[in-house]
């Protein structure tokens, strides 16, 4: 049995459908964090758009991103005996603050094993 085209086209699939409203949700969210962006770092569009095409950036330039979108940063490094913690980057706007030493040491290897478990940290 063959049908219109118009009347085909009319009722699209609902997983297409789906897809293409999460999209646009998608669009939508990234537009308005890159206004608020904009204006919650005081720069032109084009720089915050420039910056978010980077893969390459200073851990303050990525801090001041997530801070701006409401979030906090942590850097943690993880070796296979542990995990550490890092608290001595110093912020840039106030280099006169000191340079912390990290309050979490490298985890010590459980016992009869070559290798210790990296930990998950808590905030």
């Amino acid at each position: 049995m063959t049908s219109k085209y118009s009347i085909r086209r009319s009722k699209p699939l609902p997983p297409s459908q789906a897809r293409a409203e999460a999209r646009a949700r998608i669009v939508l969210a990234i537009s308005q964090s890159h206004l608020s962006l904009t204006k919650q770092l005081k720069m032109p569009s084009m720089a915050v758009a420039r910056m978010e095409r980077h893969t390459d950036i200073y851990i303050a330039t990525l801090r001041r991103h997530i801070e701006a979108m409401g979030g906090q940063s942590q850097v943690v490094v993880r070796f296979p005996e542990g995990a550490i913690k890092l608290h001595n980057f110093i912020d840039l706007d106030n280099e006169s603050l000191p340079i912390e030493e990290p309050s979490m040491p490298v985890l010590e290897p459980l016992m009869g094993s070559e290798k210790a478990p990296v930990a998950m940290l808590q905030p």
